[in-house]
């Protein structure tokens, strides 16, 4: 899989092996669903803190959710029930605006594990 960074848009464009690419949430508000059956790559922009919910995983099923700050670029996750994550700690987006991230997250078919797997990602220069 390739990432392509769009610095005019600050989201990033990733594309699988078999040329699908990733299923784009659009801005997520105060609460926003992400559909599992839509693609186990997505993303979502945050322009507010936000409340997700996951719907529709495989068991087990790895998914990865990339996230953008919007220009105001402070807010926060809330993640569903049965997110667990290393030592406890909630996984929090970059900020400021402009930031991407990249959440690894599996689905055991109780829990769902969270990894920060990439942080501020930037055009490389």
């Amino acid at each position: 899989m390739g990432f392509t960074f769009n610095p005019f848009t600050k989201k990033l464009d990733a594309k699988h092996k078999d040329a699908s690419t990733v299923y784009a949430n659009g801005d997520g508000g105060a609460a926003a669903t992400i559909n599992w059956a839509q693609g186990n790559e997505q993303s979502i922009t945050l322009t507010a803190d936000c409340t997700l919910t996951f719907t529709n995983p495989k068991t087990p099923q790895m998914f990865r959710l990339i996230t953008t700050q919007n220009v105001g670029g402070t807010h926060a996750i809330s993640w569903p029930a049965g997110a667990l994550s290393a030592g406890g700690a909630k996984p929090a987006p970059t900020q400021p605006g402009g930031s991407v991230d990249m959440f690894n997250i599996f689905w055991d078919g109780t829990n769902y594990l969270i990894d920060h797997a990439v942080a501020d990602i930037k055009t490389i220069t």
